[in-house]
Order: C-alpha cells, then sequence, then structure tokens
C-alpha cells in the first residue's frame, strides 16, 4: 500500500485486512493459521503482537533475505480473533500529527498470514507503506518529526529506484539502497503474486 500521507492507505489496509479475514476462514479445508506483524522505523523493527522496549534485530540469512530475529507468531482461532489482533496491531503502530495528517503513520508495517489447508501451505504478506510527505508539508516539523519524515521519504526513494530498475530488467537492482528494500527483496526475486495499491491524495502532484 504506497501514497501520500493522509491519502487513505490505512484506512484502505484495514478495510483489506477484514475482507481476507473473512476470506481465509471461509474454507472448510483450512487447518492452521498463523499471525505475525511489525513495524520498521528507519533501521528499527519492534513487535506489533509482542510489543517490547527492546527494537528487534534485522539479519541475514544464507540467501541473502533479511529475516526478523524473534518476530512473535501466533495461532489465530477466527474470523473474529483475527479482526481483533489486526485493531490491536493497529492501535500499537506509531502515528503522529503532521501538517498534511491528524494521524500519520510514521513507520512501514509488515504483516503475514502463514495458512495450512488439506492441500498445502502458503503465506500472504500485506505491507502498509509510511506516506511519503512534500518538503513544503514537513518545514514547519519539529526536529523529531523532520527526522521521521526524512526517512521515510528516504526509504520510498529507494523501493521507487528498485521497482524501476525491476522494469527496465535491469541486472541489478539496489535492494541494499535501505533496510525496506531489503526486506522487500524477495517481492522482486520471487515468482510469487504481488498487488500493489497506490492511493492518491487531493494533495498529489
Amino acid at each position: 500500500m504506497y501514497g501520500q500521507t493522509g491519502s487513505g492507505k490505512t484506512f484502505t489496509m484495514r478495510g483489506m485486512q477484514k475482507h481476507l479475514a473473512r476470506d481465509v476462514f471461509a474454507t472448510d479445508e483450512l487447518s492452521l493459521v498463523l499471525l505475525s506483524s511489525f513495524e520498521l522505523e528507519g533501521r528499527e523493527c519492534r513487535d506489533l503482537l509482542e510489543p517490547s522496549d527492546v527494537p528487534l534485530q534485522l539479519l541475514e540469512d544464507g540467501n541473502g533475505n533479511l529475516i526478523v530475529q524473534g518476530l512473535g507468531e501466533i495461532v489465530v482461532e477466527g474470523e473474529n480473533d483475527l479482526i481483533q489482533l489486526l485493531d490491536d496491531m493497529a492501535e500499537r503502530r506509531k502515528t503522529h500529527a503532521t501538517f498534511a495528517n491528524a494521524e500519520s503513520s510514521r513507520t512501514h508495517s509488515f504483516t503475514k498470514l502463514r495458512i495450512r489447508t488439506s492441500c498445502g501451505e502458503g503465506e500472504i504478506s500485506l505491507v502498509d507503506l509510511a506516506g511519503s510527505e512534500r518538503n513544503k508539508d514537513s518545514a514547519h516539523h519539529d526536529v523529531s518529526r523532520q527526522k521521521e519524515s526524512a526517512l521515510i521519504n528516504s526509504s520510498l526513494m529507494a523501493l521507487k529506484e528498485c521497482v524501476r530498475k525491476k522494469q527496465e530488467k535491469a541486472g541489478y537492482i539496489p535492494f541494499r539502497s535501505s533496510e525496506l528494500t531489503r526486506l522487500l527483496k524477495p517481492v522482486f526475486t520471487s515468482d510469487n503474486t504481488v498487488f500493489s495499491q497506490v492511493n492518491l491524495g487531493k494533495g498529489a502532484s
């Protein structure tokens, strides 16, 4: 989920999550659903299911993919249980008022469902990116908000460059430009189905 801050990304994602909860538990072949979720702020990760003051560590596996060490994972009991857990995680996600948005998400959130049925096992990952901000929208922020905005915009620019290189079929894609793109590396290198949604706000240019 990508777009300018205040364009309704998180609201749209919440609607998608509720539809997903309904659809996942609609099958009689379902045997197990596992949920994990974290937020990324700059280079720091925090577990949204089992919150702690200690950030989670990002480590690289043998294939060059980032893994979040110590990330919790829980069994989901049903549709209502999943919706409640998603609501709880949304409440824990870091937000602040900005010039452009009264409740701006200041982190990128990653939510994963591991689903096991009688036919096999699969995964669904939902990524809600923090909103991009124009310079004039962050000019009156305090130092802390300006730093956040700079980190957000920098990571989104790195992601845009990776998308551009992928479209150009370039031999090299600069995943290492940010923690965000390192975490999203499998999106560009695997044969998984990827759906992207871009929200446009009235202030978009």
